[in-house]
Parts: C-alpha cells; sequence; structure tokens
C-alpha cells in the first residue's frame, strides 16, 4: 500500500469517527440538558452550536495526535483534505432549492461552520502539538 492510500485511510477513519463522537456528544447534550439544547441562539438551537463546539475540540485533539501515523512531509494539507472534500460534498451535493437559501435552512453559517470550525481547530492543533508529536516519532525511530 503506498502512503497516499495509507495516509487516506487514517484521515478517513478519524475524520468518520470524531464526527460520529460529536454527535453522540450532541446527543448527550440534549439528553442531559433538554431545556437548554431547545432554546433558540441567533436562529438555531443551542444543541446546534454544542455540536459545532464539538467537532472544533476532536479535530484539534485529531491534529495533536494523527500527524505522527501519517507518512507524508505536509500532514496540515492531508489533516485539510477530508474536510474540503466533505464540505464540497455537502455544498455541491444538495439540492438548488437548498443551496445556502434562507427561507429553508437555518443559514449558510450554519451549514458551513463544523467544516470551517474543524479546519482551524486541525490547523490550531497541528500547530500547537503536531509538529512536536511527529519530531518525537523521528527521534524514537
Amino acid at each position: 500500500m503506498n502512503s497516499a492510500a495509507r495516509n487516506m485511510i487514517i484521515l478517513t477513519a478519524t475524520l468518520i469517527a470524531f464526527v460520529l463522537a460529536a454527535a453522540v456528544a450532541q446527543g448527550a447534550f440534549q439528553y442531559v440538558a433538554p431545556a437548554l439544547s431547545d432554546r433558540t441562539i441567533g436562529n438555531t438551537d443551542a444543541s446546534t452550536y454544542f455540536l459545532i463546539f464539538a467537532v472544533g475540540i476532536l479535530y484539534f485533539a485529531a491534529a495533536s495526535t494523527v500527524p505522527r501515523w501519517l507518512r507524508t512531509t505536509a500532514p496540515v494539507v492531508w489533516l485539510l483534505l477530508p474536510i474540503a472534500v466533505v464540505y464540497l460534498i455537502a455544498i455541491f451535493g444538495q439540492p438548488g432549492a437548498y443551496r445556502c437559501n434562507p427561507a429553508y435552512v437555518a443559514g449558510c453559517g450554519v451549514i458551513r461552520a463544523p467544516f470551517v470550525v474543524g479546519a482551524i481547530g486541525a490547523v490550531i492543533g497541528y500547530a500547537a502539538f503536531g509538529r512536536r508529536a511527529r519530531s518525537s516519532r523521528g527521534a524514537a525511530v
């Protein structure tokens, strides 16, 4: 297996696991605090904001740990690739009537927020801890 396929498998598994973990965290938030999760803030409910927060934290954690398993010279690009691909599929795969139309959905910001927050979390996590994790792996091998 070449390194590109290996990196893509690792990152796809990470993306799926952390998005599912964020959804479980949102469900737990709705179960623990139903009155708070149903409260509308701006134009969406509080549990959606909790989901966005959970995605950011989990991608920060992923960017702090996953680079040690990647075989590449630019791991931050690999960290952002699955986020960008899923974002493009989500935006362009929507029916035309629902594409960022505030009459049908909460708004473009709520649709884009998990991807943007995830990407920012990944970049900050890699900048803070990912380089150190890769350099410590290189010294041990």
